[in-house]
């Protein structure tokens, strides 16, 4: 039985006029199931920003799918058949959109007892073609709300950092938009594992608070980060463990594997320039400052990276550090498709975790370069039909 919570004692209104669910008066309504979702592994809830749970939609829903990306924003999208859906929220005197309240309600995934994903609800889009009615929902995660904030003139002796972790640097400024009038979308803060101290300083309005938390990601030896299904931001160094217990295999549990080796964006030699123009720019030649390997296997392969908010040489020298050392040698990026009924489970490893994998020799000597390593699991991409069959879609990498 689907089951909803009604909760109408702060009213929002859409454009339409319509009260959206937004808050905790609890009155329990039901609806039959459809599909075989009854028995899911998968729980799919619905939520206020608030922390109050609206409703488990995990009945009424045909397909699911989601990914996360390690430093980046999750997605989520969901499919359901809208004659179902539209009787279940006519059952609640509501319509589709007062219920699901794009822009502001959430959805949060959870496999078994662990919560995987939360993000907010931003599109919905229901169509009709001949006799097929459905209804599509996507909803983002919650690093995505940051992309419309900026830091101000204003904040004044905060636009500068000197000596401060980078995992509290990210939450600082997560912590300084939070703070403004009608600023707070809710986020906590949880750990920060200790890295190593930046002494920056960010230009007003120059970048959003998004970017800026993910160009400190791509930093010379710097951090993850990551916020949970209820918003409480976690500041990883690195994010993962080593599962040596786990196994990743082929034949096994690997249904499918491709082995892409891109040397398109080969860079040996990275130039990194910074804020100003002409001789005022600063301008950064960072390593190699001498002959490698990589260069006299590959020539020189120059970059020229632009960060025109940046005025502090050192950050400069970190990002063209980091770059060349992503991008001195091909790009290997394994991805791999694992049989969701096999062990592992989802959950026994996650985002940044680094995992065994062992490719069977009569494979050949094209993937003989992943067998035997452990990889990091940089994407997970999860599919669930209506039927509950799991496909699992893996990006793994050395780093």
């Amino acid at each position: 039985m689907a089951q909803i919570i009604d909760t109408l004692a702060e009213p929002l209104l859409t454009l339409a006029g319509e009260q959206v669910i937004v808050a905790d008066t609890i009155t329990t309504a039901t609806y039959n199931a459809i599909g075989q979702t009854q028995s899911s592994i998968y729980t799919v809830e619905l939520w206020s920003p608030q922390g109050q749970q609206i409703a488990d939609l995990s009945p009424l829903l045909l397909s699911r799918h989601f990914k996360a990306t390690r430093n980046r924003a999750e997605v989520v999208d969901l499919s359901f058949d809208l004659g179902q859906i539209e009787s279940y929220c006519a059952s609640l005197g509501q319509s589709v959109q007062q219920l699901l309240g794009p822009g502001y309600n959430e959805v949060r995934i959870k496999r078994g007892s662990r919560y995987l994903v939360g993000a907010q609800i931003h599109y919905l889009l229901p169509s009709l073609e001949g006799d097929k009615r459905t209804l599509e929902v996507r909803a983002v995660g919650f690093l995505e709300l940051l992309k419309d904030r900026y830091l101000y003139p204003s904040d004044g002796a905060s636009l500068t950092q000197t000596v401060v972790d980078i995992g509290q640097v990210a939450w600082n400024f997560i912590n300084l938009t939070q703070g403004r009038t009608n600023g707070s979308f809710g986020f906590t803060l949880g750990t920060i594992q200790a890295s190593r101290t930046i002494t920056d300083t960010w230009q007003p309005y120059a970048t959003n608070i998004k970017d800026i938390l993910i160009a400190l990601t791509q930093r010379n030896n710097s951090i993850d980060f990551a916020f949970t299904a209820d918003k409480v931001f976690n500041v990883y160094y690195p994010q993962g463990q080593d599962k040596t217990e786990l196994r990743f295999a082929l034949p096994g549990n690997i249904k499918s594997l491709r082995l892409p080796v891109d040397a398109s964006e080969l860079a040996t030699l990275v130039i990194a320039r910074g804020s100003g123009n002409g001789a005022d720019q600063q301008v950064v030649q960072t390593y190699p400052a001498t002959a490698t390997p990589e260069q006299t296997t590959y020539k020189l392969r120059e970059l020229i990276d632009d960060y025109p908010s940046i005025n502090v040489n050192q950050t400069l020298i970190d990002k063209a550090t980091e770059h060349y050392r992503k991008n001195a040698t091909p790009t290997v990026i394994p991805e791999i498709v694992l049989d969701g009924n096999q062990e592992p489970f989802l959950g026994a490893y996650w985002i940044g975790d680094r995992v065994p994998i062992s490719i069977d020799a009569n494979q050949g000597s094209a993937f003989a370069t992943l067998d035997g390593q452990m990889w990091r699991v940089n994407e997970i991409d999860v599919s669930i039909d209506e039927n509950d069959a799991e496909t699992i879609r893996l990006k793994v990498g050395l780093y």
